[in-house]
């Protein structure tokens, strides 16, 4: 892992976020942190990102959960963030990743029910960071593979974004160019 002042920065804003149900501080949480990741193309910091982000939407869909298993997932989420923290500080970086999986899988003592919607809100989220790295300028099969995602899913993703569709991607014409120059010139 890579920078590890900033994601340990990172986590404990997150956990302050998180307290405060802020979702909106916790959705630019993770967008900084894809925008480190993909210049640095670190696979622990995109999951740290697709962590946050999923945390955001747990939150923003409370009302959809019951309260008993919210309140559970979100202690349980909690205690993984603490033990994110500790593992940065004691420089771990394997015991890091092993917490990471460990959020990402909803393991722990989560009911079955729980466990398979945090299973797929996490799927949902590397997708859905997937295509904000790949907007960052990776290729798609770079992108795929740092997320653990097929590139069709991926493909499928991008293309109902419309992030291709950026006029920042598209390039003028020659005609255009050149007159742009002559006016720069003259």
């Amino acid at each position: 892992m890579q920078e590890k002042e900033h994601v340990l920065e990172v986590l404990q804003n997150t956990k302050k976020a998180a307290r405060n149900e802020d979702i909106i501080e916790l959705k630019s949480l993770s967008d900084q942190t894809i925008h480190t990741a993909s210049i640095e193309q670190d696979s622990d910091n995109v999951i740290v990102a697709v962590v946050i982000y999923a945390l955001s939407k747990l939150i923003e869909r409370k009302s959809r959960y019951m309260a008993k298993d919210y309140q559970e997932y979100i202690n349980h989420y909690t205690v993984m963030i603490d033990e994110l923290i500790d593992s940065i500080k004691k420089n771990d970086p394997k015991r890091f990743q092993q917490h990471l999986k460990e959020i990402m899988s909803g393991s722990g003592k989560l009911s079955e029910h729980l466990r398979r919607t945090i299973e797929d809100l996490f799927r949902k989220a590397r997708i859905n960071k997937a295509s904000k790295v790949y907007e960052h300028g990776l290729s798609m099969g770079t992108t795929a593979k740092l997320l653990d995602i097929s590139l069709w899913e991926l493909a499928e993703y991008s293309g109902q974004t419309g992030i291709a569709d950026v006029p920042l991607t598209q390039t003028m014409d020659v005609k255009k160019r050149l007159n742009i120059a002559m006016e720069m010139f003259s």
